[in-house]
């Protein structure tokens, strides 16, 4: 997991993978506390689904204000988690699966993280 910005995201959901990310700013004092957790379940998840293809990141809303714009981030922390679709037209969108705002507890977190990606698993 790292910081990242429109285009690591872009790069990723290119890759194929799912894409979870942290919207969070410096100044916000529930992200600091939620952001070890976020960390902490990209570790989890990776032992439980090795050969998932997902990502885990962090967005700095004030650095990357367009992508927090985009993704409609009205609170911080807020996760959202995108794969690669198509529009009717057959073109390349991202299809939110996962949304959600403020912290969680870990055992929500558990069960949330490991239904979306045994879910994203079975449609790889």
């Amino acid at each position: 997991m790292g910081e990242a910005d429109a285009a690591t995201v872009a790069r990723l959901l290119d890759e194929g993978k799912l894409v979870v990310v942290d919207f969070h700013a410096s100044w916000c004092a529930p992200c600091r506390a939620y952001s070890p957790k976020f960390t902490r379940i990209e570790r989890e998840m990776r032992r439980a689904f090795p050969d998932a293809k997902f990502a885990f990141v962090s967005v700095d809303i004030d650095a990357n204000q367009e992508i927090a714009r985009e993704a409609k981030v009205r609170s911080v922390p807020t996760t959202v988690a995108w794969t690669a679709g198509r529009s009717l037209l057959g073109r390349r969108k991202k299809k939110q699966l996962l949304r959600f705002s403020g912290d969680r507890s870990w055992e929500e977190m558990v069960r949330t993280f490991s239904s979306l990606l045994e879910a994203a698993s079975r449609h790889e």
